[in-house]
């Protein structure tokens, strides 16, 4: 079985050892998303608003 690593474009970088998603076959393994700066320097912290703000924007 082909295994295919994704990194979605735009979005930070992963901060571990894992891709955005993972095609094996015909399944599609994906991770989640945090509020990640978009620069990838760290999680923006804030009220679970300005979190889920900031994780929409990565997208």
């Amino acid at each position: 079985m082909s295994k295919q690593c994704i990194t979605a474009e735009g979005a930070p970088p992963a901060l571990g050892p894992y891709s955005h998603a993972v095609k094996a076959g015909n399944l599609l393994f994906l991770s989640g998303q945090g509020s990640l700066a978009a620069d990838g320097s760290g999680i923006i912290r804030g009220t679970i608003e300005e979190e889920t703000h900031q994780t929409f924007s990565n997208g």
